[in-house]
């Protein structure tokens, strides 16, 4: 993951700057995260959560374009055929 990326990723996020710190150190930096976790004398489930907090929030963003927004609704179900139609319209107009 690059250093931008990253960055736009936690921004997204209510996170530690310690947390930041254990992320940015194996996403951006490459470390392993039993090393990330014995430098911070935290588990390494501790290291893993805050990777994975991070990363998923990266690839989220990766698949709704800028002028975009996901939502949930719950509607009846000729309502949501009605959704999904402009969601598949939208994907092949990008």
């Amino acid at each position: 993951m690059t250093k931008r990326d990253f960055e736009a990723a936690v921004k997204r996020l209510q996170i530690s700057e310690r947390g930041i710190d254990m992320a940015r150190r194996v996403l951006v930096g490459g470390e392993a995260q039993s090393l990330v976790a014995t430098d911070y004398g935290v588990t390494l489930g501790a290291v893993t959560h805050q990777v994975s907090r991070v990363w998923r929030t990266y690839v989220d963003a990766l698949e709704v374009p800028p002028d975009h927004e996901r939502v949930s609704a719950v509607l009846p179900k000729d309502k949501a055929e009605i959704v999904r139609t402009w969601e598949r319209d939208s994907r092949r107009n990008r």
